[in-house]
């Protein structure tokens, strides 16, 4: 696919190829083909990708065009030759041959600056105070200019911020790194990634559709409502949805495996329900075995498809999230609805947990 537009984007902390993809309006297909040798799992913060971005990605800042794909044109688009003789207000330079900035004649203010103090006091001092001859060749910002021949601030590698920031200045710290680079450390996880990346979103979202229409199954079952066909069907849709989460990071057999096993896990946790509220206890106590072994085989399929994730830990998750479903459904069928709404709220927490776990192994 030709590309009509092409940008540079600098890997971030929390970036992902989904959350690009995203972000830029084009597909992981794409990027991944416009950068070969790129390893999805494991993106290097400070270097450079390229990304042809849709119409919608267009709108985006999170990449800057080099300047030298932008000859004559400063920073708010408009070409610098038609900008001879007209400074940052608008008015021609011709027209202020004796004014100052404030409209006093320069003529009126023979040694006295905007401050008031006599120039003569302030022989080698600009602004803020810092004499000129510390700044030869330095820009506002500290940057030298003669490491920017042709560079824009975002395709310039961390490093080089950093080296900047810290070995020739020393006194600036880390949020002004941060600041130069456009950039604010977003808030974290638990598991230290950032919680607003489609990919960390997206399995929220799926888990907590788990957990919701789980709750909405075990209310039509618990209550013999006839919304039980409807609300069956909206939560086997479910499992497609995590497994598409996976899908873009790992086989798509591996991926559809993952989806298989949680349909499997919702067809029995449904038909244990319906057991548990019949009174069926030989069949319940039947199906709650197949339940952990079902559970045991999410664990190590997971663990199989991904090296970030644990077995160990998967599966003390997994049994947890078995154990408050079960705790959700006694109390439902109990009418202890105060206890039934508890439960319900622990298990909330926990499928974020877990779904945080799963997607802080992707970003790895």
């Amino acid at each position: 696919m030709y590309c009509y537009q092409k940008v540079y984007h600098i890997i971030r902390p929390g970036d992902t190829i989904f959350w690009l993809a995203q972000m830029y309006d084009t597909t992981v297909e794409e990027i991944m083909d416009n950068n070969p040798g790129i390893n999805p799992q494991n993106l290097q913060v400070g270097s450079r990708i390229v990304v042809c971005p849709g119409k919608a990605g267009m709108e985006q800042v999170g990449a800057q065009m080099p300047m030298s794909d932008m000859p004559g044109q400063p920073m708010s688009g408009m070409p610098m030759s038609n900008m001879p003789n007209q400074p940052m207000n608008g008015m021609p330079m011709s027209n202020m041959p004796n004014q100052s900035m404030n409209g006093m004649p320069m003529s009126n203010m023979p040694n006295q600056p905007m401050s008031g103090m006599p120039m003569s006091n302030m022989p080698n001092q600009p602004m803020n105070g810092m004499p000129m001859s510390g700044m030869p060749n330095q820009l506002m910002n500290g940057m030298p200019i003669s490491n920017m021949p042709n560079q824009s601030m975002n395709e310039m590698p961390m490093s080089e911020y950093q080296n900047m920031y810290y070995d020739q200045n020393g006194y600036y710290d880390p949020q002004d790194y941060n600041s130069a680079m456009g950039y604010i450390p977003p808030q974290t996880d638990s598991y230290g990634q950032p919680e607003s990346n489609p990919l960390h979103d997206d399995m929220r979202r799926a888990w907590a559709q788990h957990v919701y229409w789980t709750r909405m199954l075990l209310i039509s079952i618990a209550e013999h409502l006839t919304d039980q066909g409807v609300v069956t069907t909206k939560l086997m849709e479910n499992p497609q949805a995590i497994a598409d989460i996976f899908a873009p990071y790992f086989s798509q057999e591996a991926a559809n495996e993952i989806g298989n096993l949680l349909t499997e896990h919702l067809q029995i946790g449904g038909e244990l329900i319906t057991a548990l509220r019949d009174n069926q206890m030989d069949k319940a106590n039947d199906l709650n075995k197949q339940w952990h072994v079902n559970a045991s085989k999410i664990a190590e399929a997971l663990a199989a498809m991904n090296p970030n994730y644990n077995k160990q830990e998967l599966q003390a998750m997994l049994e947890q999230h078995l154990d408050l479903l079960t705790e959700e459904v006694a109390a439902r069928l109990a009418r202890d609805y105060v206890k039934d709404i508890k439960a319900f709220d622990k298990s909330e927490r926990q499928a974020e947990e877990m779904a945080d776990y799963l997607s802080s192994g992707i970003v790895q």
